[in-house]
């Protein structure tokens, strides 16, 4: 059975045809063009833009695309009564360091399933040096942080040449011993704590040391309020039909104010902006009667990327989750069944195994764990990913959208700028 906690989900989503007796929208013609004009020219202009070179451009669309299918692999193996919180940035990030560390057909599969194919692993150093600066940069109002580190058995040490590409992450080293596994478990633990500002307070426990050969972290924590607040005193309690079709009330914020919006055959997406523009909160909901199932599977990356704004009467649950995903590496596999870490093709460490009995054979695993918090004022979230090696179309007018979050949605941040998701989540218990 495969372990998982709390889930969230990252996306929202509208819809722009008139309401019918089976759609959650209603359409009302009142906004001028000029009136979107302004608010457009207004709407981004303190944000700072990630420049991407061409070829980092085609990494950061192909990522994209991966990281959706790693999501839908995710929601498919879910249990029922779950919601999903995934972080594709922070497994993107901890993936990245690892490639480093490969070569030969190991590494080419990493690739291949990651949807890289052509390109190298100083190509994916290059993309990650400017999006981990720029994503910091990007909105001086909004709290962005990544950090990265790599936990080593004490018998080992870092390649010179792996220490080296390490820098490419600013990660930061650190030796494990085995013998204090309880010293070292807590420490690795307050290094996610402290780097999650206290969101996500564990990654590993005390058992998992005693055979640890190395861990890579990425550890991530974003904090950033609405362009446009929810005032709390409209803030009531509402029903919210779960996936079960249990009617459950839950408080309920509410807003109408110019958002971007596109609608589509059985769903909609809105995008919520925070701060200067540069993050935006994302929807997908499905109409009345629509199956989030059917939406997600056929969901593409490219839905979520809408431009045409609308006056949106935005009706969404005030929410906490918290999820922890132990199978990431299974998800990788059902993306592509040739992916296999051959321990020949990767070197990391030097191994110094005198007057000790050990055998380092390679066994993998991935875990996440994601914390997000929705309310009036913004969002707070975190994500850790820990890899670890244990031995053994538009509308001419302009119009008032309904979109009431009263059933099962998905949801999400997103950078503009780059189109990269922070996080993508599902909400629906």
């Amino acid at each position: 059975m495969k372990a998982k906690t709390l889930l969230i989900g990252c996306m929202a989503a509208l819809c722009m045809s008139a309401c019918t007796s089976n759609d959650n929208r209603r359409v009302i013609d009142v906004v001028q063009e000029p009136e979107i004009e302004e608010v457009v020219d207004n709407f981004r202009h303190e944000a700072q833009p990630i420049a991407l070179t061409r070829s980092q451009e085609d990494i950061n669309t192909r990522l994209q695309d991966f990281s959706l299918q790693v999501f839908k692999q995710m929601y498919a193996d879910k249990q029922a009564g779950d919601n999903v919180l995934f972080s594709p940035f922070s497994l993107n990030v901890a993936l990245g360091m690892f490639a480093n560390a490969m070569e030969g057909n190991t590494l080419a599969e990493l690739l291949k399933t990651m949807n890289l194919e052509g390109f190298t692993v100083g190509d994916l150093n290059d993309y990650y040096q400017t999006m981990l600066k720029g994503i910091k940069e990007a909105d001086d109002q909004v709290a962005f942080s990544s950090a990265n580190s790599f936990w080593y058995h004490q018998w080992f040490s870092p390649t010179e040449s792996y220490a080296e590409k390490l820098k490419n992450y600013d990660a930061e080293a650190y030796v494990i011993n085995p013998a204090s596994a309880a010293e070292a478990a807590k420490d690795i633990n307050n290094w996610v704590s402290d780097k999650t500002n206290g969101k996500i307070t564990s990654i590993i426990e005390e058992k998992q040391i005693d055979e640890l050969i190395w861990a890579l972290i990425n550890a991530i924590y974003y904090k950033g309020g609405w362009k446009h607040e929810f005032a709390e005193g409209m803030t009531i309690s509402q029903q919210f039909t779960t996936e079960s079709g249990e009617a459950k009330q839950m408080d309920t914020m509410k807003i109408t104010s110019k958002f971007l919006y596109q609608g589509y055959d059985g769903y909609g997406v809105a995008h919520l902006p925070y701060n200067d523009g540069a993050f935006d909160f994302f929807v997908v909901l499905p109409d009345n009667g629509t199956d989030i199932t059917s939406v997600i599977e056929k969901l593409s990356y490219k839905d979520l990327l809408v431009s045409d704004y609308y006056t949106v009467n935005i009706e969404m649950p005030k929410f906490e989750v918290e999820y922890k995903d132990e199978q990431l590496l299974y998800y990788l596999s059902q993306l592509n069944p040739n992916i296999a870490f051959n321990g020949d093709e990767i070197h990391m460490l030097n191994f110094d195994l005198t007057g000790h009995e050990f055998e380092a054979n390679l066994a993998l695993e991935i875990i996440q764990k994601t914390y997000m918090k929705v309310d009036e004022k913004g969002t707070e979230a975190a994500a850790v990913t820990a890899i670890l090696s244990h031995g053994a179309p538009g509308i001419d007018t302009q119009t008032i959208i309904d979109f009431h979050m009263d059933h099962p949605f998905l949801y999400g941040i997103i950078e503009n700028s780059t189109n990269t998701p922070l996080f993508i989540g599902y909400y629906g218990n």
